[in-house]
This record gives structure tokens, sequence and C-alpha cells, in this order.
């Protein structure tokens, strides 16, 4: 999403744009953004921006496991 959310909020008359983040923190402060969703036009697909596909590490086989977990309780019974 960072690419379609300003950095900046809106400007208002008279003052200087601010920053979208938290004050103290820095953080960026979507949690208030509001968005407009709309029905795609017939033919319409695609996003923007398209990224390019990332290049496999250095010693990485490209094999995969068919189940992927992350579990703390390792070894344990379910």
């Amino acid at each position: 999403m960072n690419h379609l959310i300003s950095e900046l909020l809106p400007p208002r008359q008279g003052e200087r744009r601010l920053t979208n983040s938290d004050p103290v923190t820095g953080q960026a402060a979507w949690f208030d953004l509001r968005v407009k969703v709309t029905r795609a036009e017939p033919g319409e697909a695609g996003s923007w921006p398209e990224f390019a596909p990332l290049k496999p590490l250095p010693g990485d086989d490209g094999e995969r496991p068919w189940v992927l977990r992350y579990d703390a309780r390792l070894g344990e019974e379910r």
C-alpha cells in the first residue's frame, strides 16, 4: 500500500502540510485511512505497480515443503 498512500496529509487552507505519522513514535498513521473500492470495468485487469519476480537467494535449490508450518511446540502431540 505504500505506493498508494501519501506520506503527507491533505493540505488545509493556510496551514503547512503535515506528515501522515504518529507524532510520538513517527510510525505511519494509516489507522484512520479511508479508501474507496470500486468494481473494475469489464476487461480491466492487473494491478499497479507491477514488480518483476525476485531472483532466488544464493544456495536456494527452489524446493519447498508441501506444508509450511511454524510452531513453538515442535515435536509435541497435537
